[in-house]
């Protein structure tokens, strides 16, 4: 190829990317604009999903659970650090119960709800060695210890070469996945939709008891539905 011919192609070559990066600048832009739009949603837990949470901390082999020697060392932290000189309150059933009220967003629980949450908050308790909240026991007062909340999504433009260099490796993940036998899903969430991967346990190969196993990845996709 001649020397001339060489710079020609070379030129389109680098006009062609740069018209690449442009498109994909641009797209950046309209997914940014996306992500800044209120999305409001109706948060609060339903009754499957207390009952579900019910269900993983009576798990035997594998339970939902969060240490209570981990919470009063967090409690006696927070209450040194607001200088008020008083003693923290003891762990005790009533965090428990106050976490998982405030994860699931239920003020002012209802009778169902209020028996759901006492039994969280009684295997909960009783797998640390507390005592068990006691019959007839009211929604406590007490604040949550243990919270669940958002932060703002920070989002960047990457030039081509590092989003197929992502692209690459999360096509390889996504082989390696179905290779192992776990199954694809998307999930809506405020930033768009999230792709995650279950493996549901197969006869023979794990407790019948054992729930799925869930593992998220990826980068949110506004513009994509499952």
């Amino acid at each position: 190829m001649r020397p001339q011919r060489k710079r020609r192609l070379a030129a389109r070559l680098f006009l062609a990317y740069v018209f690449l990066e442009i498109v994909s600048y641009l797209r950046y832009r309209r997914r940014l604009a996306r992500l800044r739009q209120p999305r409001l949603a109706y948060r609060r837990g339903s009754l499957d999903d207390l009952r579900l949470v019910l269900r993983q901390v009576k798990q035997a082999s594998c339970p939902l659970t969060v240490s209570a020697a981990s919470m009063q060392v967090y409690l006696d932290e927070r209450e040194r650090e607001s200088g008020s000189g008083q003693p923290a309150p003891k762990v005790s059933w009533r965090h428990y119960y106050a976490s998982m009220q405030h994860a699931f967003c239920i003020e002012g629980p209802s009778p169902e709800e209020h028996s759901l949450l006492l039994q969280i908050a009684k295997a909960s308790a009783l797998r640390q060695g507390l005592p068990p909240p006691p019959a007839g026991a009211a929604p406590p007062s007490a604040p949550p210890p243990v919270a669940f909340g958002s932060a703002p999504v920070s989002v960047f433009h990457k030039p081509l070469p590092v989003e197929v260099a992502l692209s690459a490796v999360r096509g390889a993940a996504e082989a390696v996945f179905r290779l192992l036998g776990f199954s694809g899903r998307w999930v809506e969430t405020p930033e768009g939709w999230m792709r995650y991967w279950v493996s549901e346990p197969r006869e023979g190969e794990a407790e019948p008891g054992l729930l799925p196993a869930v593992f998220l990845h990826g980068e949110p996709c506004p513009t994509r539905a499952p």
